[in-house]
């Protein structure tokens, strides 16, 4: 599945963005290709998986003071 249905149907609380510019070195490899889009594994949890472990940036954080 690509990265935009995968988003769409699967993870939707990442943006589109996030999935496309994870330059993550645990971002998972495509499964293969349709043209020029890359396929990936989300129904065994690749993805998910992937998006799961991943490091949440905190949030109101900053000290204003």
């Amino acid at each position: 599945m690509g990265l935009h249905q995968a988003h769409e149907q699967h993870l939707s609380e990442l943006t589109l963005a996030a999935l496309r510019y994870a330059y993550d070195p645990t971002f998972p490899d495509s499964a293969g290709a349709r043209g020029a889009e890359f396929l990936y594994r989300v129904g065994v949890g690749d993805l998910k998986r992937w998006a799961h472990n991943r490091p949440h940036n905190a949030v109101d954080t900053t000290d204003l003071t």
